[in-house]
């Protein structure tokens, strides 16, 4: 979605930059972001710019926004509404840039913002245009069709055919990795001219 949502727009021919902020340490975090200068940690021998400036002119897409601690939260919307850029070490913004944010979270930040864990000035800025994406569970009418779509990305041959006990278990399934699961399923499973309910039941839990 964050592909469609950049290639739609007229930042297109800039980059598209994504970065999935769940793991890190929040010095490292930062600096991966908003970059860091010489010295203001250990292991930082030399200046680094971040993932912003990267991006200038395009889209940063930030993964598992809600992880994201207090201070980053005010560097993002710093960064929002100023453009300005404050790198680890740095006691004031170093430059300015023009970067789109778009963020992603499976969290309900709802409850997050009354108690304070999402600060409401982040809050308002994600909620001024939000887009749901049901989990795949919930719209089983694309499983198929995302199937075959990425059973052709794997696999250039002729076009495999499922039996219907393996439609079945395709659609019957709960798909607690969502898309990316079926993708992974499907890689496995390109190249068979016919794909059998024994080919998906050893590739998910039929539990």
């Amino acid at each position: 979605m964050a592909r469609l949502l950049h290639a739609a727009s007229a930042r297109r021919d800039r980059p598209l930059v994504s970065f999935a902020c769940g793991g890190l340490p929040e010095s490292l975090l930062r600096s991966e972001l908003f970059g860091h200068l010489r010295g203001s940690f250990p292991g930082a021998y030399r200046d680094k710019r971040g993932l912003v400036w990267r991006t200038h002119g395009g889209s940063l897409f930030l993964q598992d926004v809600a992880v994201l601690s207090v201070p980053v939260q005010d560097a993002l919307c710093q960064l929002n509404e100023t453009g300005e850029v404050q790198p680890v070490g740095a006691a004031v913004p170093l430059g300015r840039v023009d970067v789109r944010l778009i963020t992603a979270t499976e969290a309900d930040l709802r409850p997050d913002a009354a108690v304070g864990r999402l600060e409401a000035a982040v809050d308002d800025r994600l909620k001024r245009v939000t887009l749901r994406i049901p989990p795949l569970r919930d719209r089983r009418q694309d499983i198929l069709l995302l199937l075959h779509q990425f059973l052709g990305e794997a696999h250039t041959g002729a076009r495999s055919a499922l039996t219907p006990q393996a439609e079945r278990l395709l659609l019957d399934h709960r798909w607690p990795g969502n898309v990316y699961e079926l993708k992974v399923v499907a890689a496995r499973l390109a190249g068979r001219p016919t794909i059998t309910a024994g080919d998906v039941a050893a590739q998910i839990d039929v539990a």
